[in-house]
């Protein structure tokens, strides 16, 4: 097998690792956004839950405090979505290039194989 096809190799494995890399962090961050996303159902559920068990002395609620706080919590959690949506399509064109990077380490595997097997019929013969 040439030199140039084992550069090859090898550098396309690189580039393979590299975008197999950048996906990892992406799966990572779009995680991230999801425990956040799921941190703010929660406050809201435990706050809906302690509003209805509780009687009408929840202080919050009183001042009119609950709604401005419910106003928060559901622009956090529209901030996070809509993190979550372009970190979603980042990953997708990340991926993308990683099956590209996949494709080409197949391609150049398989010239590999066939100079290989050029070579091994070569010595057969001579």
């Amino acid at each position: 097998m040439s030199k140039t096809l084992q550069d090859m190799g090898r550098i396309g494995r690189m580039v393979l690792d590299s975008e197999l890399a950048q996906l990892k962090d992406a799966n990572r961050e779009m995680d991230e956004i999801r425990k956040t996303i799921q941190a703010l159902d929660a406050e809201l559920a435990a706050r809906s839950k302690c509003v209805m068990q509780e009687d009408a002395q929840d202080l919050a609620l009183l001042t009119g405090q609950d709604e401005p706080w419910r106003d928060w919590i559901g622009a956090r959690q529209g901030d996070a979505r809509q993190a979550l949506a372009k970190a979603a399509a980042e990953r997708e064109e990340k991926l993308a290039r990683a099956r590209h990077a996949f494709g080409r380490v197949q391609a150049i595997e398989a010239l590999q194989n066939r100079a290989r097997q050029a070579r091994l019929q070569k010595l057969r013969k001579g």
